[in-house]
Formats: structure tokens, sequence, C-alpha cells
């Protein structure tokens, strides 16, 4: 039983953080240019 929960919680983090990373980009996506200027290396490659 116990392992089934780690696979689970392994499972959870990884769809998490696939989750986190999409919207992010997402984020990165919406902010207005000049925001996105500074940092639109890091949002076009995420995104």
């Amino acid at each position: 039983k116990r392992r089934t929960i780690m696979f689970t919680l392994l499972v959870f983090a990884g769809y998490g953080s696939y989750a986190v990373v999409k919207l992010f980009g997402c984020i990165m996506m919406l902010t207005p240019s000049d925001e996105a200027d500074t940092s639109g290396g890091f949002g076009a490659r995420v995104g």
C-alpha cells in the first residue's frame, strides 16, 4: 500500500510541475510587451 502512495505522489508531482510550466508559459504570453521584452527569451523557451 505504501508503494502505491509513493507512485501516486510521483505522478502527481510530474503532472503538477508540467501544469506549472504550461501556466507560466501562458502568463508570459499574456504579459504586456514592455515586460515581455525583458524576459521574452525565457517565455519563448517555456511557451
